[in-house]
């Protein structure tokens, strides 16, 4: 998994891309810098690649990133199902997502990568290790 932050401007959430072929060409060509639009409880925008179909699929959880080449959109999804089969490639971490009903919606994203030292101290993993003593000391 590849770990990323939605910056909104005014807040940002953290999520994971998943581990198949559409997500590693979305995080190949971070970050993204991209204006959305609202369609009831989605946020989508175009980010200009096209990179692909794999395998759609017709139903997104709250809180998933897809992809779609119908228009080369990252969509961002909070409680609405795509009109057409999308590529899921991510989620919002935990429960995070209804932030997104708490807020006035954005009008854009930044998408990047999180430098993964940062995220190892999110996880609450040391990223020091103190020297180990010598065995024969």
């Amino acid at each position: 998994m590849v770990a990323i932050e939605l910056d909104f401007g005014f807040f940002s959430l953290d999520a994971d891309l998943f581990e198949n072929r559409i997500a590693e060409r979305f995080a190949a060509h971070m970050p993204y810098h991209v204006k959305l639009v609202q369609w009831g409880r989605e946020l989508y925008g175009p980010i200009g690649l096209d990179l692909g179909a794999e395998k759609p699929v017709p139903s997104i959880p709250p809180g998933g990133i897809a992809y779609t080449r119908d228009g080369g959109y990252v969509c961002i999804f909070f409680g609405r199902q795509p009109a057409w089969p999308v590529e899921h490639i991510g989620g919002i971490t935990k429960e995070n997502w209804k932030m997104l009903l708490d807020k006035p919606l954005p009008d854009s994203v930044i998408i990047r990568k999180k430098a993964e030292s940062e995220w190892q101290m999110l996880r609450g993993e040391r990223l020091w290790k103190p020297p180990q003593s010598p065995p024969n000391a």
